[in-house]
């Protein structure tokens, strides 16, 4: 007769599940996230190209500032670029926006204005954001 014993160390995975529980709960996991988008979002922004990567049509504005050494499409002042944030309401939910007015007149597309949106996630962004969120999944069931 063959006989075979299974024990669960449920002390070890009740450990593992606190743990994991409690890096959820505090945002820690979503404010990584949260961290990772806003940089390529205002990376793209400053290379003048929307979430997918295509560029925007450059305003004459931009060209006469950039032939100059200055700032291009988008960034007069730089008020809309700074206005780009993520926030959070709770450990459980972040926001990446901005609250500037006209920035919905380059992002939403009108027929007023040229379409230059900044705001959104690619499929690459998409791929990169999985593989830290598991990373860091991983590493907090190990640790």
């Amino acid at each position: 007769m063959l006989k075979i014993t299974v024990r669960i160390d449920s002390e070890g995975l009740s450990k593992q599940i606190l743990k994991l529980e409690e890096i959820l709960a505090s945002g820690l996991i979503l404010d990584e996230a949260s961290a990772f988008v806003l940089n390529r979002i205002r990376t793209r922004f400053l290379s003048e190209v929307d979430p997918d990567g295509k560029p925007w049509i450059p305003s004459a504005a931009g060209i006469r500032r950039k032939s100059k050494g200055g700032s291009g499409t988008l960034f007069d002042t730089g008020t809309l670029f700074r206005s780009i944030q993520a926030s959070g309401s709770g450990p459980d939910t972040r926001f990446i926006g901005t609250d500037v007015p006209y920035a919905k007149h380059h992002q939403i597309p009108n027929t007023k204005h040229i379409h230059r949106p900044f705001l959104g996630v690619n499929d690459d962004d998409a791929r990169i954001l999985e593989g830290i969120l598991a990373n860091r999944l991983s590493a907090a069931l190990e640790g």
